[in-house]
């Protein structure tokens, strides 16, 4: 009875032995695993192949934003922005200077290949700020949604264009809308008109104020918009029409802010610009006339 008992506490110390070593193998295990995804260089990314950047985003700085969302848990930061496990496939990433960002990884390469599609340069809007008579710009490229997306020089001319909207505080906010999304399909719909009618455009302004767009042409002229209604119902149509029959270059100011009305005024005339009526002998611009 005494061996029985004895023999029996040998057979549950061993067990728990057994237990133990399991445990400490396991844990052991669990380490060496940890160690070996962390720290081994078999999943360590060996090179980032990104496509697309545009000449302004070096590959250096792209892949510094990105961090932030590529380490967007506490255990993807233990593993660090070098671990292949990290990076999703897929088009998971965003970037506002980017239309799409899409990463496709290889564990027998250790690449990391990332795809981006930048966004249109649509123009240039440009904040200025008068201060002891000089002129602060800050501009931005802005797509053809109407967001501001990234720095950009200030531009005149015809192939990229720019807008200038003074105001009292210089800056953009991150991702900003510069004005509302009716507002800016409007302007794009005049500029589409005067790209069609060959109207050379030397810059745009904006006056809040006024609501209005007012674009300055390489002549000397100046149409007006006001954007409080769409431009297509009258203003477009009359821009067309006075493009068509009349000598732009010979203005000085064509007013088109007023719903189906068409004001201008003459270089060397008296600034005093006259309404268009269709009952007049004078020069006519009819907006409604097919």
């Amino acid at each position: 009875m005494h061996f029985k008992s004895k023999r029996h506490k040998e057979v549950a110390l061993l067990s728990k032995v057994k237990q133990w070593a399991y445990i400490l193998v396991g844990i052991g295990a669990f380490f060496g695993l940890c160690y070996l995804v962390i720290f081994s260089p078999l999943f360590q990314v060996s090179r980032f192949q990104i496509y697309g950047l545009n000449e302004s985003t070096s590959p250096k700085e792209f892949l510094r934003d990105l961090n932030s969302q590529v380490l967007s848990s506490s255990g993807k930061v233990l593993l660090g922005e070098n671990s292949l496990f990290v990076w999703e496939r897929g088009e998971h990433y965003s970037d506002q200077r980017f239309m799409s960002i899409e990463v496709k990884k290889s564990f027998k390469t250790r690449e990391v290949q990332i795809y981006t599609k930048p966004k249109i340069q649509y123009l240039s809007w440009c904040k200025s700020k008068i201060v002891e008579e000089a002129e602060y710009l800050a501009c931005q490229w802005v797509d053809e949604t109407g967001q501001a997306f990234e720095s950009a020089p200030n531009t005149s001319g015809q192939l990229i264009l720019s807008i200038h909207e003074p105001v009292s505080t210089i800056g953009f906010e991150r991702g900003e809308k510069v004005v509302l999304s009716t507002q800016f399909e409007y302007l794009k719909s005049i500029i589409a008109a005067m790209k069609a009618k060959k109207v050379s455009v030397e810059k745009i302004l904006l006056h809040r104020d006024l609501q209005e767009f007012q674009f300055k042409t390489k002549n000397g002229t100046t149409i007006r918009f006001s954007y409080r209604f769409d431009p297509g119902i009258s203003a477009i149509p009359a821009l067309a029409k006075l493009a068509d029959d009349e000598n732009l270059s010979a203005f000085s100011e064509v007013n088109l802010s007023v719903k189906n009305r068409v004001f201008f005024t003459e270089k060397g005339s008296v600034p005093q610009p006259k309404e268009i009526e269709e009952s007049t002998e004078e020069k006519i611009v009819d907006p409604q006339a097919e």
